[in-house]
């Protein structure tokens, strides 16, 4: 194969493997382990100047749903606590001390736990992470169809087997990214799937909801006169029940880039 069409072709699977970068990116800030890129785009403000996270603080992992952060100095605790709140104010976060019976204020240090995932958090990590997922599809397929058109559109001229050669590669490209696309997509949920049973673990009283109730069945009319009710005698259903609201506000339950 030629070198310039090699060169288009690469220059082709960047622009896929930028969309499926993305998807991951953005699958990393919807925390359900304590995933290090979602502290990537942290902006730390100190008198105007913006600096980034690692910067600023040293982060580490007690366990995997969890970041310790340790300030490289005092003044920075406050601006780093708005910075991470701003990108993530899901995060559960507990002031620390490197001696708890102190509390010496120099020595202040912030733990942050990812929330749990209980069945309103399950269900809507899964439609967001679906939904940016038919997202990225749609973009690898329009990209690779330009692509492709475009490349064969320069190539007119050129041998029929030549032209079959460029396609079948075109074709390779655009398949490799769909499938990286698609096992990020499939671990993502899987990890979401995994929060949610560790969730159930640690509540049983929520792993059985109770069965919606019923209405009472409306009273038929006796075809005897004798049966017909009384004068001034009322016949009624208990209203149903209101269908159970949920509380979690979508828009702060996680932050979307």
């Amino acid at each position: 194969m030629r070198p310039i069409i090699n060169t288009v072709i690469e220059d082709s699977k960047s622009r896929l493997n930028g969309y499926v970068m993305l998807l991951n990116f953005k699958y990393n800030n919807l925390c359900v382990k304590a995933e290090g890129a979602a502290l990537l785009g942290v902006d730390v403000r100190v008198d105007g100047t913006v600096m980034d996270l690692e910067k600023t603080a040293t982060v580490m992992q007690p366990r995997d749903d969890q970041f310790l952060v340790i300030p490289n100095d005092p003044y920075l605790v406050e601006p780093i606590i708005k910075g991470i709140f701003e990108m993530h104010p899901e995060f559960k976060m507990e002031m620390k001390f490197l001696d708890e019976d102190i509390k010496d204020p120099s020595t202040r240090h912030m733990l942050y736990t990812m929330p749990e995932v209980n069945k309103d958090r399950r269900d809507l990590l899964v439609q967001a992470v679906d939904s940016l997922y038919d997202e990225t599809k749609v973009q690898l397929e329009l990209t690779a169809n330009k692509d492709r058109i475009n490349l064969i559109n320069d190539l007119r001229g050129l041998p029929a087997e030549e032209i079959k050669e460029v396609e079948e590669a075109m074709d390779e490209a655009y398949n490799q990214y769909k499938d990286m696309a698609e096992k990020i997509h499939e671990e993502k949920v899987k990890e979401i799937e995994e929060g949610y049973e560790r969730y159930l673990e640690n509540h049983p009283e929520e792993q059985w909801e109770p069965a919606p109730r019923k209405s009472s069945p409306k009273p038929q009319p006796s075809a005897s006169p004798s049966a017909a009710p009384s004068k001034g005698t009322q016949s009624s259903t208990p209203p149903e029940d209101e269908e159970e609201q949920s509380d979690y506000d979508v828009k702060k339950g996680f932050r979307m880039y």
